[in-house]
């Protein structure tokens, strides 16, 4: 893999990717989910572009991939040679800047970043808010969750139908979570669940989704029709979704927010 930066480079000088590539020399605690010096560091540099840097962190504390977006977004890139199993998460954290300004003043994980960290499965996913003078606000932190009653009485998200786990904003010196406790517990839950899980995924389902331009006339024969293909190949409907939409979305077909509705349905 080298020392490559990921992501948005076009623009960046040669000191400034430079200055990126420093952070795979960085290591973090094993049992932390992010060090206060290298939160700092991060702000500091995410300030100095003006655009988003993200940090992809294994658990051994080790910088896999540096990260760089435009100023309000950041893209992942392909990830090979991870595990991919029912029982487990992704082995990587993935920590990035949310930039901030005189209008706007604090920055939750977006959704983008849920779908992120849903799609990935990554361990979890946290967002840094940057002032404008680089330092560092609070980190939002959520990871996903095998079972809603995992944290019984916990902050879960209603709006995501519980999927998500959220921990409480706070600054980064503020953290007191054990990472690798967080990560075991979480995999012991996964493969809990997961004799369920496989016996449910050896039938054949599907959600059916559907994208219904305006004054569309024939949208219930659609509908019909590919109920019915789905019955004769012998194919369960699960759920069905129907979003108004003037065109599809350039990168996911339907809206965020209606594709973490069917990943919570998946």
């Amino acid at each position: 893999m080298g020392y490559n930066v990921f992501g948005h480079t076009v623009g960046l000088k040669p000191s400034e990717l430079k200055n990126l590539e420093r952070f795979y020399r960085r290591r973090v605690p094993p049992a932390s989910i992010i060090s206060h010096e290298l939160a700092r560091e991060l702000a500091k540099v995410s300030a100095d572009l003006n655009r988003q840097v993200g940090l992809l962190i294994n658990r051994k504390g080790e910088i896999d991939y540096v990260v760089v977006g435009t100023f309000n977004r950041i893209e992942l890139p392909e990830l090979r040679g991870y595990r991919d199993h029912i029982a487990r998460l992704k082995g990587l954290r993935f920590i990035h800047t949310h930039l901030l300004t005189s209008k706007i003043t604090h920055s939750e994980l977006d959704q983008d970043d849920l779908i992120d960290l849903a799609l990935l499965r990554l361990d979890l996913v946290g967002a840094l808010e940057v002032h404008p003078n680089g330092e560092p606000g609070k980190i939002h932190i959520a990871h996903i969750i095998p079972d809603p009653e995992f944290f019984a009485g916990g902050s879960l998200s209603d709006k995501e139908n519980q999927f998500f786990y959220f921990l409480r904003p706070c600054y980064v010196w503020e953290l007191k979570e054990n990472f690798l406790e967080l990560i075991k517990n979480l995999e012991d839950e996964l493969e809990r669940v997961k004799p369920l899980k496989e016996v449910e995924e050896q039938k054949d389902r599907a959600i059916l989704i559907f994208l219904r331009e305006p004054n569309d006339p024939y949208l219930e024969e659609r509908i019909f029709e590919l109920r019915e293909l789905a019955r004769t190949a012998g194919v369960t409907v699960v759920g069905e979704i129907v979003q108004k939409k003037p065109s599809p979305d350039p990168r996911y077909v339907i809206g965020k927010g209606k594709l973490l509705e069917v990943m919570v349905l998946a």
